[in-house]
């Protein structure tokens, strides 16, 4: 039994069912979907994946690629990709394509997944310029990158303006009478990613309110909840004279917010709070967390639909989108007299 031999039985092309297997159901009827999946159900037929991609070209596999990754690294610990990774599943599951996740160490074994494994596409996350040239030299099929801090204009990516959250989430603790705001992030000295762009925006929200910077306000470290605790709880002891914190990341956040509350102190009473991201989870906190909203569903709707569409042949003249963020006000941070 091949797909031809369904195609007749069911008095439509090998497309029709080809749609109607890789779930494209747009174009077909109800009555033509039950039909062919009758067919399918009474030879239990299988699909052969790999006959098929050699057949028409095309495996219909996308490639998520995060890179960067440590051996002992469990990446769907991070809720940041955990979300945006299941949105970018949905939509290349409901468009009728498969999803190949892996983390990678270097763009070498990047380089060799996306070949080995056929994809028709990548979306690639968080890399630097390094990575970027050497990838664009040596891999011919459609690629996105997601969050990649560089002014490369041959490339296609979605990137959140990093920066603008960073400004406004430090100048939203300005406004609410804090002068002395701790940023928490990443080793700046080693991460050139988005994330720095948000450490620029806190820099530049302080020197337009001419807040003089003090460098015994970072604290720099790994983006982790654990992280996140130790500074809380530094910080509840009274060791500083901090009374707000710009979290670059809500798990950073989540870490503080505990590190205070295990010391006996409140946020926002006795230090005020915002984070980075909205995760869903920041509604379910006590209190709820004030953070900068990027839309993660957005995010990895458009960048899913978009490389897509270049998959499938459209052409696009912007190779660049960037997303706007906002601030989402809840329950962290107070209001100084």
């Amino acid at each position: 039994m091949t797909l031809k031999d369904i195609a007749e039985e069911a008095g439509v092309s090998a497309v029709t069912v080809s749609n109607v297997i890789n779930g494209k159901h747009k174009k077909v009827s109800q009555d033509t979907i039950d039909r062919v999946n009758q067919i399918i159900e009474k030879y239990n037929f299988i699909p052969n994946a790999s006959a098929r991609s050699l057949a028409i070209k095309s495996s219909r596999i996308i490639g998520v690629i995060i890179p960067n990754v440590r051996k002992d690294d469990n990446i769907l610990t991070s809720p940041y990709d955990a979300e945006i990774i299941g949105i970018i599943e949905r939509v290349i599951r409901e468009k009728g394509y498969y999803l190949m996740f892996r983390c990678a160490s270097n763009y070498h074994e990047v380089c060799n997944i996306l070949k080995m494994w056929n994809v028709d596409g990548a979306i690639i996350s968080g890399i630097g310029k390094e990575y970027i040239d050497y990838l664009e030299e040596h891999l011919t099929m459609p690629i996105l990158y997601l969050d990649c801090n560089t002014d490369d204009e041959r490339i296609l990516r979605v990137d959140t303006n990093d920066y603008k959250g960073g400004f406004l989430a430090t100048n939203y603790l300005i406004k609410n009478g804090h002068r002395k705001i701790a940023f928490c992030g990443p080793d700046l000295s080693v991460d050139s990613g988005v994330l720095k762009n948000r450490y620029i925006g806190y820099q530049d929200a302080l020197s337009n309110a001419e807040i003089p910077f003090n460098p015994d306000y970072i604290f720099a470290g790994d983006v982790t909840y654990e992280q996140g605790l130790k500074i809380g709880t530094f910080l509840s002891k009274g060791n500083t004279d901090i009374t707000a914190v710009f979290a670059c990341a809500d798990i950073i956040a989540f870490g503080i917010m505990d590190g205070f509350r295990a010391n006996g102190k409140k946020i926002p009473d006795d230090c005020s709070i915002i984070g980075y991201d909205n995760l869903s989870i920041c509604r379910y906190t006590t209190p709820k967390l004030t953070t900068i909203g990027q839309d993660i569903v957005k995010k990895g709707e458009y960048a899913s639909n978009l490389l897509i569409d270049i998959i499938e042949g459209q052409k696009t003249e912007k190779r660049r989108t960037l997303l706007d963020v906002h601030i989402i006000e809840r329950q962290t941070v107070k209001k100084r007299n």
